[in-house]
């Protein structure tokens, strides 16, 4: 019932595109878009000297050691995006494709507005999004 619900997009955009398989694809909307622009950055980049490996960082929230909507987005931008994973099990590391520019962190995501929020920690490590930045620099 909750795929009836919940299978097709939300939103609109020009060109939604689902990228990935069965229970592991996300709907993203105007990927061809992050292509141009990552292609883009890397040229800028270049022309300033600076040692580039992506144009595009993309930042995937939750995994359950999952990977192939990742594998299919790396598939689809072949190598203009850096793409990290976030997921409390350090086990899924493993699971990681390898050569797709594909990393994974064992931590999810807290808010940085409201110091008295408790994230379950039960759970696992929590970071903010500034904590994040600053730890993948």
């Amino acid at each position: 019932m909750w795929y009836q619900f919940n299978g097709d997009p939300d939103f609109s955009c020009s060109h939604d595109t689902r990228i990935g398989t069965l229970d592991g694809a996300k709907w993203v909307c105007d990927p061809h878009r992050l292509t141009k622009q990552a292609n883009r950055q890397m040229e800028q980049f270049k022309a300033e000297g600076r040692d580039v490996k992506a144009g595009c960082l993309v930042y995937s929230v939750g995994s359950n050691g999952n990977f192939k909507f990742e594998e299919a987005l790396a598939d689809y931008l072949p190598g203009t995006c850096e793409i990290h994973t976030f997921d409390f099990d350090p086990s899924y590391a493993k699971k990681v494709p390898k050569g797709k520019n594909i990393f994974y962190h064992p931590w999810g995501f807290k808010s940085s507005y409201a110091e008295k929020q408790q994230a379950d920690l039960s759970l696992g490590d929590f970071k903010t999004f500034d904590e994040t930045k600053a730890a993948l620099g």
